[in-house]
């Protein structure tokens, strides 16, 4: 296996930096790259993530962090799939297919991409979009669930105790995504903020690399700054769009807070999703249950 210092990964990038720009497209083909050459990916990713933290290229550090995380992603959806369908349907669906079931993986954005748009059209051949999405839902709650479930005891729970909790979970929502005034003044804004409007609760998700997301004019590149899914985020910059079906995986991330709030499963949707041509913002909405409303 190949052996590399800083000194030498950070000379071959700067060539290529030269070449094509310094950006995660470049880092990615350099990836691709090592890949070929036997080198240890996961050592490589984390040279890189101390590199560009120590030189003062957060943003690049913080791309190479998400490309290593989620990798168990769809071993999650499989286990899924497995627990709510069956495993005559999980066997038509992953019998032969090989995909990640660590936390870091050696795939690059593109191959992720590749295989999300492979792996999502494989499921949608066996199962319903609608038991898809509950599925990829599903994915989310395995954080705190095994097999993706949702607590049953329902809680006694006012619709003056729910606002109360969105007004909590905005003060979280902002103090923990905004790292400097900009940010911090940018998305404290009813435009980026939880809200509830009738029996409906509007989530919107901030952005992954905040300020470049400021910063940026070209549609694209600010989709592809807002995108926070390592599976999906090279679909926007290459034009081969992973349906927004994919994107019930962060509903589900977005529900659960909810959920264990109210202590029952709610009924959501993904509204928009910046996998899509034109769109900016990720939005989810929340149905609020009757028993709440009429509390």
């Amino acid at each position: 296996m190949n052996q590399l210092t800083i000194e030498k990964v950070t000379a071959e990038l700067d060539v290529l930096f030269s070449k094509t720009g310094k950006n995660m497209e470049t880092i990615d083909l350099y990836i691709q790259l090592k890949h070929k050459q036997n080198v240890h990916i996961y050592n490589l990713i984390q040279m890189l993530i101390k590199h560009f933290n120590d030189t003062g290229d957060e943003d690049l550090a913080n791309e190479l962090g998400l490309h290593g995380f989620c990798g168990c992603k769809v071993s999650r959806l499989s286990n899924v799939i497995k627990t709510m369908y069956g495993k005559e349907i999980y066997a038509k669906i992953f019998d032969g297919v090989e995909y990640p079931t660590e936390a870091w993986t050696n795939w690059t954005q593109t191959e992720r991409k590749d295989f999300a748009l492979f792996i999502q059209k494989k499921i949608l051949s066996v199962i319903s979009l609608d038991d898809y999405k509950r599925a990829m839902e599903g994915v989310s709650r395995t954080w705190v669930s095994n097999d993706g479930s949702v607590g049953t005891t329902s809680k006694d729970i006012t619709l003056k105790d729910l606002d109360a909790f969105i007004k909590e979970s905005n003060e979280r929502h902002v103090n923990y995504h905004g790292t400097d005034n900009t940010a911090l003044e940018a998305f404290d804004s009813e435009e980026w903020k939880i809200r509830r409007e009738g029996s409906k609760i509007t989530v919107v998700q901030i952005p992954f690399l905040k300020n470049k997301y400021l910063s940026q004019t070209n549609e694209k590149m600010k989709r592809y700054y807002a995108c926070r899914c390592p599976w999906v985020r090279a679909s926007i910059l290459k034009g081969e769009t992973v349906a927004s079906s994919f994107c019930h995986c962060s509903l589900g991330y977005q529900k659960q807070g909810f959920e264990t709030f109210c202590g029952r499963h709610l009924d959501g949707r993904v509204v928009k999703s910046v996998v899509d041509d034109g769109v900016l913002q990720c939005v989810f909405e929340i149905d609020i249950p009757i028993d709440i409303m009429e509390g």
